[in-house]
């Protein structure tokens, strides 16, 4: 028996001169006193077999049979032991498909198995990024397998509690394929597992903007550009496309220029470097380029001067966050050629052979 149906079997009695034909069973629900609650008559009595079907769970009844051939019916069978619809374990769950995603969660979606007799409690859900890991369709339940951490790796697992239809997966990681693999429990035991039909669609996350980037990395500085690394960060299922990089200047020797004129007038001077809001500049760069450069030179900068740089990677569907700030010191130039040359004492400079060897310059 089973949650749903009886196989009920018996022996062919003697023919006493002449074969059995048919059969009429008739079922009761504790003796035969009772009213008959099943009736089948003229079946082939040959066949030893009868299969009663579409019955409630916890069923219980009993069984009487009687034989015939061309003289007649046979007296009733006694009535047989009792027979009871018992809940098995589930069947198994079918159709796994993925039914929307966004790039960190996919929803799936499944045919609930039939629960052959007890309610469905809860069901297994394993997911991985590559398809070897899922476990094998057997006849006989399995215990879970090995689980991992990364789902490219081996499994993850989700239980999911109650009897459902589907369930959103989170926590993945974007521009990724996944399959999966579905078993139901009930009180009885548990289902095979549902596998991820190989000719169906693999799970895939939606493509979105990059991943963040780290800092850029100082290769070597020149006084009017510097070279730098960047990072090309996870690209989350589109192509890094390149890099906008940012740059503001802070300070250089203009303005210490002015600081040093003001101590020589008063050199009790205090002096206090304002606050002003950076002016960025941004400079592309292609991916191609900066692989093929290994790093990205940032020019038109002047000598001597200190920097703010930052920078992003962009693919087709935005642009990454833009990683932090770093200082950039270029190197230091040449000075600029000296100016007004004049005497010290206001005059005009005399001929070279007309000088005085005490005359003093100022510049």
């Amino acid at each position: 028996q089973s949650p749903h149906t009886i196989e009920l079997r018996w022996a062919l009695p003697y023919e006493n001169g002449a074969p059995i034909t048919k059969a009429d069973i008739q079922c009761f629900h504790k003796t035969e006193e009772d009213p008959v609650l099943l009736e089948v008559t003229g079946i082939d009595a040959t066949t030893c077999m009868h299969l009663f079907e579409n019955l409630e769970s916890e069923f219980e009844c009993v069984f009487r049979i009687r034989c015939a051939n061309v003289a007649g019916y046979s007296d009733w069978s006694p009535v047989s032991s009792s027979y009871v619809t018992r809940p098995t374990r589930p069947g198994t769950p079918e159709n796994l498909q993925m039914e929307k995603a966004t790039p960190t969660d996919v929803t799936v979606g499944w045919v609930v198995p039939d629960d052959h007799g007890a309610k469905l409690q809860k069901y297994d859900l394993l997911y991985t990024c590559d398809r070897k890991f899922l476990p094998v369709h057997t006849e006989e339940p399995e215990p879970l397998p090995a689980l991992a951490t990364d789902p490219r790796k081996g499994l993850l697992h989700l239980e999911v509690r109650g009897d459902v239809a589907s369930v959103k997966i989170p926590n993945l990681v974007p521009g990724f394929t996944y399959f999966g693999a579905i078993r139901a429990h009930n009180c009885a035991g548990v289902s095979d597992w549902g596998i991820h039909s190989p000719s169906s669609a693999a799970w895939a996350t939606a493509a979105c903007e990059p991943e963040a980037v780290p800092p850029p990395t100082i290769i070597e500085v020149y006084d009017e550009a510097a070279f730098l690394e960047l990072k090309e960060p996870y690209n989350n299922g589109s192509a890094i496309l390149g890099f906008n990089v940012y740059w503001a200047r802070v300070i250089g020797p203009t303005e210490e220029y002015e600081e040093m004129m003001a101590l020589i007038r008063n050199p009790e001077a205090v002096i206090t470097r304002k606050e002003q809001e950076l002016c960025w500049k941004q400079e592309k760069g292609s991916v191609e380029d900066v692989r093929r450069q290994k790093g990205f030179r940032l020019e038109g900068l002047e000598p001597g001067t200190t920097y703010k740089v930052r920078y992003e990677a962009f693919n087709g569907m935005g642009s990454s966050p833009c990683s932090p700030e770093i200082e950039v010191l270029t190197e230091a130039g040449l000075p600029d050629a000296p100016d007004q040359l004049r005497n010290a004492g206001g005059s005009p400079i005399p001929p070279a052979e007309s000088r005085s060897s005490h005359a003093s310059l100022e510049f």
